[in-house]
């Protein structure tokens, strides 16, 4: 009989439903045997029943899941196969989605904090233009110090018929004269203490490079050993400033450096 005729096909069938009926017999016997078997010999029953299953495409029915519960941003696989679980979504992403919750928090509080940034702003320019209208001089605008007002001059004539004296005179606020007052003090002061540090330097040359009291910097823990080794502070002064002349000269190149070498030649 040729391939792919009735008959054959008839038979191909009877054959397979033999086949099948076969195995179905023996699962059932080795389960029979299966329930009564202990030791070694149940553990090979249940192979054999586990590969008369599949030969059948007999899959057990799937229960629910009772293995550990899988948190949120729990990972699985490796390297470029990695990926996250995401509990909202219940799937397994690339990205992690604990980081992503990070960076929209992140995110939300750069926002906020820049509302508030343009809020303060737009209020100080808005208080600066009600200053400008009532001719008020505000130091710190909206931090809560109490506003200053400008003086106002009693003289009503002198207002209405300004001379060019009176011009030039009023150019100079009373405000501006305390500032220029305050500033020529302060550089008043500046010099004077600038002259009692350099009659300072003069009388104690390495003054600012001695540690301890009165000099104003502490002592370090490597200053305190070398003492307790014999160091006085003169000649740990000395060194300082010898240190602080090498390190001047490696920035100010050959010439610098000849200098230096010429104070303090090598050894030998």
């Amino acid at each position: 009989m040729p391939r792919g005729s009735s008959t054959a096909g008839e038979k191909l069938k009877v054959r397979n439903a033999k086949i099948i009926a076969d195995r179905k017999k023996r699962l059932a016997n080795l389960q029979a045997k299966h329930k009564n078997a202990s030791g070694p010999d149940k553990v090979r029953l249940a192979r054999s029943i586990t590969a008369l299953k599949n030969q059948l495409g007999i899959t057990p029915p799937k229960g629910p899941y009772t293995g550990p519960k899988i948190k949120h941003g729990d990972t699985r696989g490796h390297g470029r196969k990695k990926r996250y679980y995401n509990s909202s979504t219940k799937k397994f992403q690339k990205s992690n989605p604990i980081t992503d919750s990070k960076k929209e928090a992140l995110e939300k509080d750069r926002i906020k904090k820049n509302k508030e940034a343009e809020e303060k702003i737009a209020k100080i320019k808005k208080q600066k233009q009600q200053d400008k209208i009532t001719g008020i001089k505000r130091f710190a605008d909206i931090r809560g110090d109490n506003p200053k007002p400008k003086p106002v001059n009693n003289n009503s004539q002198q207002n209405q018929n300004p001379t060019t004296e009176n011009k030039n005179k009023s150019s100079y606020t009373p405000l501006e004269d305390d500032n220029n007052a305050a500033d020529r003090k302060e550089e008043a002061n500046f010099r004077s203490s600038s002259s009692v540090e350099k009659a300072k330097d003069k009388a104690d040359p390495l003054r600012k490079y001695r540690r301890g009291e009165g000099t104003g910097r502490k002592e370090t823990r490597i200053t305190k050993k070398l003492k307790k080794a014999g160091f006085t502070s003169d000649r740990l002064a000395k060194l300082r400033k010898k240190n602080a002349e090498f390190q001047a000269a490696k920035k100010g190149g050959k010439a610098a450096m000849k200098k230096y070498r010429e104070k303090y030649p090598k050894r030998g």
